[in-house]
């Protein structure tokens, strides 16, 4: 019985495939589909939308304090309130030793190129002595 209503079903589901609806409005009908299609309840995306709002603000934020840090911010050579990390670094070694009235008369500009000019002699140091670690580790060994 059961093969039976499968085979009926088969040769059913064939016929409804070999058959092409009668279309009496073919226009109508697909207006008439469009028009439905834009009835239907859309989800709200207000996670996303929430979640973008909330993005932008902490980027605001994270922009305008960083700008204040690039333009505010001056190196004096008062180390009692600066953190230990600060002073521990070359870097601010070198910049505590520039007089404390030329770091608040340069440009932003000036402090940059002067700092990228720090930068590279230190890595081009840095660099040196690993060569020269490499070159007695190769004589060692």
């Amino acid at each position: 019985m059961r093969q039976e209503e499968n085979e009926r079903y088969e040769q059913w589901l064939q016929q409804v495939r070999k058959t092409q609806p009668i279309l009496t409005r073919p226009d109508d009908l697909t207006r008439n589909i469009l028009q439905k299609v834009a009835r239907t309840p859309r989800k709200r995306k207000e996670h996303r939308k929430f979640m973008a709002w909330a993005s932008a603000v902490a980027t605001g934020f994270l922009l305008c304090f960083m700008v204040h840090e690039t333009v505010f911010y001056s190196v004096s050579s008062n180390a009692g309130t600066r953190d230990a990390v600060l002073n521990a670094s070359p870097l601010y070694r070198r910049l505590s030793e520039w007089p404390a009235d030329r770091n608040a008369d340069m440009s932003l500009k000036e402090k940059s190129a002067c700092l990228s000019e720090m930068w590279k002699a230190r890595k081009a140091k840095q660099h040196g002595q690993k060569r020269l670690i490499h070159q007695f580790m190769s004589n060692n060994h």
